[in-house]
């Protein structure tokens, strides 16, 4: 989420106060919680439901998951009847 979030932040941020420096890292969720509770990164972006062990979170954006399938497949031809709005449902085997 963060490699393509965050480019517009900092441009937003940039126009807006341009004196902050900006350091960059990636990792996967994990890693990047034990950098922010090692004090090697000062804030992190992670994914998950639930903040990690022993550090605030607060949500900045929400993912959207798409599922896609070749035109063929049963899924292309389905109808969602499950009760979110994705049409995740798969048809029975």
């Amino acid at each position: 989420m963060a490699d393509h979030r965050v480019p517009g932040w900092l441009i937003a941020l940039h126009g807006r106060a341009p004196e902050p420096r900006v350091a960059l890292g990636a990792g996967n969720s994990s890693q990047v919680a034990d950098m922010v509770r090692s004090r090697e990164a000062d804030l992190g972006f992670v994914e998950g439901p639930h903040a990690p062990r022993g550090l605030r979170s607060r949500a900045v954006d929400d993912d959207e998951l798409v599922v896609v399938v070749a035109p063929g497949r049963p899924w292309a031809r389905r109808r969602c009847r499950c009760r979110c709005r994705c049409g995740c449902r798969p048809p029975p085997p």
